[in-house]
């Protein structure tokens, strides 16, 4: 199949599309030792553009580590900081006859369903953006993605959302592990 584009009379462009393999970097080759003619095969100007980059992914990986570990480190702080405010809503759980491990309990399944919740719509977040984006990239680059394909590695961060909930939610759980009812019942709040 042969497609050219020409101007003045001149043809400067040459699509040859071949049966693939073998055939097609011979013929590319060939091509080549020639001084008036110049073959491109998309397949290995697409690899060597992968080379190039390869690494953008293990940045954008780091990048990705690093801003669940700041986003950890604000949960804790955030739920740390918001126990003086509960001082005495634990204190009344407690006089009433939550015991001290209920309310560890609850301070870390919060902790772990603010990162599991967050990591959730992080995951569909992401999707709807390739569902968005899927057509114009395979139009414009030829890249096919599918919105409705899932990663192992997706399921990978998200449990490790959920250890790093647990890691958060220790340090504001044990504070309010520690939270003595008469000192907490005569916070005024």
């Amino acid at each position: 199949e042969i497609e050219g584009h020409s101007s003045e009379g001149e043809i400067s462009a040459v699509i040859l599309k071949t049966r693939g393999g073998f055939a097609a970097l011979s013929l590319a080759a060939e091509l080549n030792r020639r001084s008036d003619v110049m073959a491109v095969v998309p397949a290995q100007v697409v690899a060597d553009l992968f080379s190039i980059v390869g690494k953008i992914d293990q940045v954008l990986l780091a990048v990705s580590f690093l801003v669940i570990i700041v986003a950890a480190i604000s949960i804790l702080v955030s739920i740390y900081n918001s126990m003086n405010e509960r001082q005495r809503a634990i204190a009344v759980m407690r006089a009433l006859g939550a015991r001290r491990r209920t309310v560890w309990s609850i301070i870390v399944l919060e902790s772990v369903a603010l990162c599991v919740v967050g990591g959730l719509a992080g995951l569909f977040l992401g999707h709807m953006i390739v569902a968005g984006a899927a057509s114009y990239l395979q139009s414009e680059v030829g890249v096919t993605l599918s919105p409705l394909s899932f990663y192992t590695e997706e399921f990978l961060v998200l449990a490790g959302l959920l250890v790093l909930g647990l890691l958060a939610g220790t340090v504001p759980a044990w504070k309010a592990y520690r939270t003595d009812i008469a000192d907490g019942l005569s916070v005024h709040g």
